[in-house]
């Protein structure tokens, strides 16, 4: 799937070939039709080539810029592995991404109009001699700069082979996104959306110390999925200097649980310096701002014990 230049009139994308089109039945599709896997772009010749074989392995989010690599995936398991014939989708992207190129897979065909303002058509086709069950469908290729969504509008999946398959409309809200700013809801399956999202109370949090020293902190939150069950092992944390870190213990019950953060002012003048720490859970993310007061230490002696201990300077 690459650009063919032109002098700024409408520009038709082709593929591998024509797109047939066909009428599609408003019937509304299961939870789990369409997915996204999100990430920095690779070499072209692997654009149709991955490992993934469910949801869970997939991320629809990457906080990456540059080039990004949009995989679209189709799960036909839902229809009893039913072949998918078609797919019709109206997608929306930022007008400072710049499309670059993609590839359409299974042997697939199809075209892209991608110029002009939202929302741009996207059109698959597939044979209907084989049944799928989860598949990668495209791959689509942006220079992202800032942040912004890829999504789908109206669109429609045929599910089995026409005229006897059935039109499918997919579920609202499918979008993959890069550049992500650090609070986030990710939706890699449909059906697990809203899983262990961290319940963090606090937005803020200040740690002191003297140049070369340590400090940490903590603050519990809670989590909790599906069913009525907690999420203990489910948060790790990533965060924006290397000064800092953070991890995630077990609290009091399955429900509890206690964010860690330390903070080395090794090499650090005083000062204050800030910086995010974002914890992660099932296709989510959730922020605190974390404030570290680097003071220069008053020695003051302790004449009865004949010891010295560095205090703060208020």
């Amino acid at each position: 799937m690459s650009r063919t230049p032109s002098g700024g009139s409408a520009l038709a994308l082709a593929l591998l070939g024509a797109f047939l089109s066909v009428p599609v039945a408003a019937n509304v599709a299961p939870d789990a039709v369409i997915y996204f896997n999100v990430m920095p772009a690779g070499d072209p010749q692997s654009w149709c080539t991955s490992d993934i074989t469910s949801c869970s392995q997939m991320s629809a989010s990457t906080n990456q810029t540059g080039l990004i690599e949009f995989q679209i995936f189709i799960d036909s398991t839902w229809h009893f592995g039913e072949p998918v014939a078609n797919l019709t989708a109206e997608l929306i992207w930022p007008s400072a991404w710049q499309f670059v190129d993609g590839a359409v897979c299974r042997d697939g065909t199809g075209s892209l109009e991608y110029w002009g303002s939202n929302p741009h058509e996207l059109q698959l086709e597939w044979s209907c001699d084989s049944v799928y069950e989860m598949f990668l469908a495209v791959t689509l290729v942006f220079d992202v700069q800032e942040y912004g969504r890829l999504e789908f509008g109206e669109s429609s999946l045929w599910i089995g082979c026409p005229p006897e398959g059935e039109g499918v409309l997919p579920v609202t809200g499918v979008w993959g996104e890069a550049g992500t700013e650090c609070e986030y809801t990710n939706q890699p399956c449909a059906t697990y959306t809203f899983d262990c999202i961290p319940g963090l109370q606090i937005d803020e949090m200040t740690l002191t110390t003297v140049p070369g020293g340590m400090a940490h902190g903590e603050t519990h939150f809670g989590g909790w999925q599906w069913f009525d069950q907690g999420c203990h092992g489910a948060f790790h944390v990533v965060t924006g200097e290397t000064w800092c870190s953070g991890y995630v213990e077990d609290g009091v019950d399955e429900y509890d649980n206690i964010l860690m953060i330390d903070a080395d002012a090794t090499g650090m003048g005083v000062g204050t310096y800030e910086t995010w720490v974002q914890v992660r859970g099932y296709g989510s993310a959730r922020c605190l701002n974390l404030i570290l007061e680097v003071r220069e230490p008053t020695a003051v002696t302790n004449t009865s014990w004949g010891r010295v201990k560095t205090l703060y300077r208020e």
